[in-house]
């Protein structure tokens, strides 16, 4: 397989990957599918994945006449092998409300913040994707069974978080020519609180399926996303050891800034050194800016000159992310990338 041929293959590829997730899409910087949300329920995926292991198969047979082309490959493999293992074996569409939920905010949210593409499309997209929440949501709670209790009440506290950002769509994305959008954002904020309510009775209910994927599936992801040929007891063991040696050094530093104090005591002190909340947004962007010439000045790595934007945590993000987070750029995209503190 010469390269011209092989990046028509990624091509396909990248053809079937945004068709199974176009939120992933959208944060690459792919337009087209702004629209839409996946097709999970079972019929669909089924036909995702065959299609997704017919082109796995013709990747694996094909003899690569580069090096680059080959660790290419590689990758481009480990990526397919995940996806499949993830809906096959995973099956977090099945196990997790996390999964549906997060897939709907998401793809609202960065319809929101993305600046690259005109509003008039965003609001349109925004449109059909609210148009889309509650078919999307009404197959969720078709496919989802023995959950764990811990995500469906987790589910249920985002997606109730969830109206907040319609909110801010409808008032940052309303089309002109309104196009359904007030009827559509209504729906999906019922939609919302009906996906919860039902969360919070199945939880209520006692359902408590395992929350781990496995060690089998842990092992998988090492391999083929993480490129790790260490298993998990090995990386357990590398774990504790370093765990070992930071508390060395954790217990010398405390014996140097206040002799005789242990070094968790020490950290809950510092712990309360802190900018009042109204002002931890900015105090957290100021040291994001030091932090940047102080890699510059002593010229560690090189950065881009794309801008590193400071945000409050969106609100349905918070049940999530407690503390922190960042967002890169889409993988098309040339811009901003985000840290939500």
């Amino acid at each position: 397989m010469n390269t011209r041929e092989f990046a028509q293959l990624v091509d396909s590829y990248l053809d079937l990957k945004w068709h199974l997730d176009p939120v992933e899409a959208t944060g690459a910087g792919v337009q087209e599918h702004d629209h839409r949300f996946g097709a999970f329920g079972a019929d669909e995926l089924k036909q995702s994945l065959a299609a997704l292991k017919a082109l796995s198969n013709a990747l694996e047979g094909a003899v690569m006449h580069s090096l680059q082309d080959e660790i290419d490959r590689t990758a481009l493999l480990g990526d397919m092998r995940v996806t499949i293992h993830r809906f096959e074996h995973e099956r977090q569409q099945e196990r997790n409300p996390l999964f549906w939920i997060s897939h709907v905010l998401e793809g609202l949210y960065l319809l929101l913040v993305l600046r690259d593409r005109p509003r008039e499309h965003r609001s349109r997209a925004a449109t059909e994707r609210l148009k889309a929440v509650p078919a999307f949501l009404n197959v969720a709670l078709e496919t989802l069974e023995s959950c764990p209790t811990v995500l469906l009440d987790t589910a249920a506290d985002v997606a109730m978080a969830g109206s907040t950002l319609i909110d801010q769509v409808a008032t940052d994305l309303q089309p002109r020519d309104g196009s359904g959008f007030e009827s559509a954002s209504e729906a999906a904020q019922e939609a919302l609180v009906a996906f919860s309510d039902r969360l919070r009775t199945d939880s209520a209910a006692g359902q408590n399926g395992a929350i781990g994927i496995g060690e089998a599936a842990f092992n998988f992801r090492l391999h083929y996303e993480h490129a790790l040929n260490a298993s998990a007891p090995e990386l357990w063991r590398y774990g504790g050891k370093r765990v070992e040696q930071t508390e060395s050094k954790l217990a010398d530093l405390a014996a140097h800034i206040d002799p005789g104090a242990a070094w968790p005591d020490l950290v809950d002190r510092l712990r309360q050194e802190h900018p009042d909340a109204d002002e931890l947004v900015d105090a957290c962007g100021v040291e994001m800016e030091r932090s940047r010439q102080f890699v510059l000045e002593n010229d560690l790595v090189a950065l881009p000159d794309d801008i590193l934007e400071v945000v409050s945590t969106p609100e349905f993000l918070r049940p999530l992310i407690p503390f922190a987070a960042y967002q890169p750029p889409g993988a098309t995209l040339k811009g901003s990338s985000t840290w939500m503190s």
